[in-house]
């Protein structure tokens, strides 16, 4: 029979740490404060976790909400709509979410736009891996899954994924006040102007 201590260690690792995170915020979660509060040992953390920051990722990759579920055939405006409301009203309601990426651009340093923050590094060890994946899938997954339709594709041609980014994903990160869906309308008919007026750009990174 397997030995089930390794798992159940670091589910209470992890456990403590969002519980740190969310009482006292990411500045006070170092590795005295997780393992006073779990009750283990050093080494028991450091046979799960090289550091605080692979910790910290870990905890805030299990915080990130469920990435938006595709909305109904329609045309693809109504349905990009749908989603960046959805991703909107997520937001407002899960707030861990922005403090993960908050967290995750500061770790990174000196980036030039919020997209890189992103991509995993070289130096990233497998838990900011993951989170990096996790971020990725909840804030483009959806908006691929509309843009990549023929509907779309027939109208738009090739879509410029920093375009997306900007105009659909950073604000909704920043966060949408009182009537979502009105908002996302706004964000979207922004969206579609700008694609009409601005060239298709090649050499962008494709995330």
């Amino acid at each position: 029979m397997a030995d089930a201590r390794p798992i159940w260690s670091r589910d209470l690792l992890i456990d403590t740490t969002i519980e740190v995170l969310r009482s006292r915020g990411v500045s006070a979660v170092t590795v005295d404060a997780v393992i006073t509060a779990a009750q283990v040992s050093r080494a028991t953390l450091y046979r799960q976790f090289p550091g605080c920051g692979e910790l910290v990722a870990a905890a805030f990759t299990q915080l990130i909400p469920a990435t938006p579920a595709s909305p109904p055939p329609g045309p693809w405006r109504e349905r990009l709509v749908a989603v960046v409301s959805e991703q909107a009203r997520s937001v407002a309601e899960s707030p861990d979410l922005v403090a993960a990426l908050c967290w995750l651009a500061l770790e990174r340093g000196a980036t030039p736009r919020l997209d890189q923050v992103l991509l995993p590094d070289e130096a990233d060890g497998p838990e900011r891996r993951d989170l990096c994946d996790r971020l990725r899938q909840w804030c483009l997954t959806p908006l691929d899954e509309v843009l990549g339709r023929p509907g779309a594709r027939a109208e738009l041609g090739e879509i410029d994924r920093e375009l997306v980014f900007a105009l659909l994903v950073a604000p909704t990160l920043c966060g949408a006040s009182g009537q979502s869906r009105v908002w996302a309308a706004a964000a979207v008919a922004a969206f579609a102007g700008a694609h009409q007026v601005m060239p298709t750009l090649t050499g962008r990174h494709v995330l």
